[in-house]
């Protein structure tokens, strides 16, 4: 087995290659292919994991046919967002029309978003089209979700013959066993965690160049529910506990205190993995709480979590002040 996770090895090159959820889909994208051109601006909503980044990979392939014409967003600043202006003025240069991609549109600071508001969508349709993505929908202003023609939810669970015919092709290229009729019930057991989660559930269960779906436990990437898990816990045991020495040491060292082992767990999760929504785990934890001192305390790191390169350390720092908060309480 070649070390490489096999949803990147066999992430689709093409409009042909990729697994739409409905054949309408498919045949509006096809258009797009056609025509050279996206004929308005796409939002792309789903979990993790369910095709957005590679549906937005294979479309900007096919019609970008110069550098200049696209603009990759990676910073959400509205300094960014401002300094677009001069770029979306300029026709393309190759291409018929230029394209702006940017991912997990829900973590728009507030002033860029009205930025974007401001007309900046609209103005320059004639030859620029905006592709954005997200994992939740719902977090989105409601007057900016306007200014997108096309609204996909993404999931895999309409597409049960796809999304087998795919693992199937991946398994026969990789040489391994399989039974046809387990697969299909894998799949229709499974397709609610994603196609990306389903291929590395296959992946580490393909031993010797066999699979036994029976005894695979297929299981969604969890880190984010692991983590506000663990962070709850450690702020009901200092809301709850009356030894005061305890909540001293939770604060001052805490893994030489109760709450050692949810605290290093979060450590050894966050240390090296750089792939964690933290915004995803403020907002849980925002919904969670009802102690306004720790809401506000989670509010000023949402505000600030663009303008930060380490958002693991960022997290830690949350945890302390979040429990000197509660402990101040007893103090």
């Amino acid at each position: 087995m070649e070390n490489i996770a096999w949803f990147k090895k066999y992430q689709p090159q093409s409009i042909e290659e990729y697994i739409f959820d409905t054949q309408s889909q498919k045949e509006t994208a096809m258009k797009w292919i056609e025509n050279n051109a996206i004929d308005g601006n796409i939002l792309l909503c789903g979990d993790a994991g369910t095709g957005k980044t590679a549906l937005s990979a294979v479309i900007i392939k096919a019609l970008i046919k110069s550098n200049f014409d696209l603009k990759y967003i990676k910073d959400r600043s509205v300094k960014v967002i401002d300094g677009l202006q001069g770029w979306l003025e300029k026709q393309p240069v190759k291409s018929k029309k230029k394209i702006v991609y940017l991912e997990e549109f829900d973590k728009l600071s507030r002033e860029a978003i009205g930025a974007l508001k401001d007309g900046m969508m609209e103005r320059y349709q004639e030859h620029t089209s905006f592709i954005c993505t997200t994992n939740h929908i719902n977090r989105m202003d409601k007057a900016i979700r306007t200014r997108f023609t096309y609204q996909w939810i993404f999931g895999t669970t309409s597409n049960i013959t796809g999304v087998t015919e795919r693992l199937a092709y991946i398994l026969e290229k990789e040489e391994v066993e399989f039974d046809k009729i387990k697969l299909q019930q894998f799949v229709e057991n499974n397709c609610q965690i994603g196609l990306r989660d389903l291929i590395n559930n296959i992946q580490i269960a393909s031993i010797n160049n066999i699979i036994d779906f029976a005894a695979i436990k297929a299981q969604k990437s969890e880190q984010e529910e692991q983590i506000i898990e663990m962070s709850m816990k450690i702020f009901s045991f200092l809301f709850t506990t009356k030894d005061i020495n305890q909540k001293k040491l939770s604060l001052v060292t805490p893994l030489h205190s109760e709450i050692a082992p949810l605290y290093s767990g979060i450590v050894d999760i966050i240390q090296y993995n750089m792939n964690i929504d933290y915004i995803d785990i403020y907002y849980e934890l925002y919904q969670k709480i009802n102690f306004l001192p720790v809401v506000k305390i989670i509010d000023k790191y949402l505000n600030e979590i663009d303008s930060k390169r380490f958002l693991n350390l960022q997290y830690i720092a949350f945890l302390h002040d979040a429990m000197k908060a509660i402990i101040s309480l007893n103090l």
